[in-house]
């Protein structure tokens, strides 16, 4: 009799290990489609010529590093009237209708 309890209970633990490693690999395959997503969505985010400017209410702006070299800046400009330079940065006329549209969105 107790052969026949010790062999159910290590049948059980075998069969649960079983269900267990099936749940493992299962959810493994779903983490590893996860991140295979998530680098695709890197890569289109790193190569995307859309970038992040945040302009505050007093007219700092805080932007990527990226986006100062696109900008053709050395230093990152802490004011947005500092985007408009003579050889680098925004033309004067571009930095103008900027300040308005920002000044116009934060009404």
């Amino acid at each position: 009799m107790a052969a026949v309890v010790c062999g159910a209970v290590l049948a059980l633990l075998i069969g649960g290990a079983g269900y267990a490693l099936f749940v493992g690999w299962r959810l493994r395959g779903e983490a590893q489609s996860g991140l295979a997503r998530m680098r695709e969505a890197e890569a289109l985010r790193s190569v995307s010529p859309a970038m992040a400017m945040v302009v505050r209410a007093d007219g700092r702006v805080e932007m990527p590093p990226r986006l100062v070299d696109w900008l053709g800046l050395s230093i990152a400009p802490r004011f947005l009237q500092d985007l408009a330079n003579e050889d680098t940065g925004l033309p004067a006329a571009e930095a103008q209708a900027l300040a308005s549209d920002i000044q116009a969105a934060q009404r």
